[in-house]
């Protein structure tokens, strides 16, 4: 359907902006005329904003919108939904609350199409891949069953329980990145403070430069000599892991999985990942297949929405989800035997709950282990290097005062 941009005064006699969908110009003034607002202007094609407002993207594709703002959308969203709100007055202020630029325009243009008449799940997916296909999938199911601030609410709580469980990973990794940055300190000390000083002393007393003291000064001579090399170097290699992280991540996947406690931990949040969405998918009235399909497309590693494309074939041929989820690579099989309990049982929405709650626990403790595993490792290594260059220029030092005596 033709859409038309206008501007009209509204029953304050405020000028008033928006879009709306309509057969023809003649419908879109009658549509206006229904809402008691007096057109001004009346042009075919959505409105554009200026160029300096408008969104950049670098890599030419639309970006979801950040994990904190759909979570604090739906929040709220819920929130007035339960509280018996109209959908457009809820959605409006959900616009207004929001800090993010991005996000609140986004909720405006929603706002305005279901004004116009457009579902919520049309108005969402019109915002092209900035709300995430499963939650756009939901929003439907609550629209058609009539059960929309339910549904707004088990949204909520998913985006909430995943945000938890980032932030403990995020939280978990503080540590070692702290022992990152305070060896990068330490050697750039080394390298920009100790060796200029310690060179001039080897020299003149006709000693050699240790090898560790030589690596360094070479270092040090690169950086100062090319520092513009090194930095066009560091610009391209940063922009090329930005653009080919999720390659890099899909290559050192199969390596990671053989690791001890880290192989365990990805298997176990990829099966917490399916059974999460597939349990919010079933739990708010979507078919199997449905919520297979949504999953699959929900997937955040490319391995696991391989994994779900096969299996949705498999439930579309006939066979049972746990068929196929038994047999696959890195899936839990304690979880594949549940689900098949479940199936058996028709009580698999229920069974597939139980097990993301049990494997959000499990899969907590895992990471504190894998944590407490890396951090030791990482202190002897980083404290183990830093210790070797110290104490061979410490001794090579002492060598140099043995000369002098």
């Amino acid at each position: 359907m033709p859409r038309f941009s206008y501007e009209a005064f509204d029953a304050s006699g405020q000028i008033s902006k928006g879009d709306l969908e309509a057969a023809s110009e003649a419908a879109a003034l009658s549509a206006l005329a229904s809402r008691g607002v007096t057109p001004i202007s009346l042009k075919s094609g959505a409105a554009q904003e200026p160029w300096w407002a408008r969104e950049i993207s670098l890599t030419g594709t639309a970006r979801t919108h950040k994990s904190a703002e759909v979570e604090r959308f739906f929040a709220t969203f819920a929130a007035l939904m339960a509280a018996k709100l109209p959908l457009v007055d809820s959605l409006r202020f959900c616009a207004k609350q929001s800090g993010d630029l991005r996000m609140r325009r986004s909720l405006d243009r929603v706002a305005q199409s279901v004004e116009n008449g457009a579902t919520l799940r049309t108005a969402l997916q019109d915002e092209n891949g900035l709300f995430a296909d499963r939650l756009v999938t939901l929003v439907g199911i609550g629209e058609a069953s009539n059960t929309l601030p339910d549904i707004a609410q088990r949204i909520a709580e998913l985006l909430q329980a995943e945000a938890v469980f980032y932030r403990e990973i995020g939280g978990a990794m503080v540590y070692p990145v702290i022992l990152l940055i305070t060896a990068a300190v330490v050697m750039g000390v080394l390298v920009f403070y100790l060796v200029p000083t310690l060179a001039p002393v080897f020299a003149s007393a006709g000693a050699t430069l240790p090898l560790p003291l030589k690596i360094m000064l070479a270092v040090r001579s690169a950086l100062l000599e090319h520092w513009l090399i090194t930095l066009a170097f560091l610009i391209i290699a940063g922009a090329a892991l930005l653009l080919c992280r999720k390659a890099l991540v899909a290559g050192l996947a199969p390596l990671l999985r053989r690791l001890p406690l880290v192989g365990p931990m990805m298997v176990q949040h990829t099966t917490l990942e399916v059974c999460r969405n597939l349990h919010l998918m079933l739990s708010s009235g979507a078919t199997l297949t449905t919520a297979i399909a949504t999953t699959r497309d929900a997937a955040r590693a490319p391995r696991t929405a391989e994994m779900m494309r096969r299996a949705l074939n498999d439930v579309q041929s006939g066979a049972s989800l746990s068929d196929h989820l038994s047999t696959a690579r890195g899936f839990d099989p304690i979880a594949a035997a549940m689900i098949r309990a479940g199936e058996q049982s028709d009580q698999l929405s229920a069974v597939l709950g139980r097990i993301s709650a049990d494997l959000t626990q499990r899969t907590t403790r895992l990471l504190k282990q894998v944590v407490q595993l890396i951090t030791p490792v990482m202190t002897l290594l980083i404290g183990g290097g830093i210790g070797m260059v110290v104490l061979s220029t410490i001794s090579a030092i002492m060598d140099l005062n043995d000369l002098a005596f």
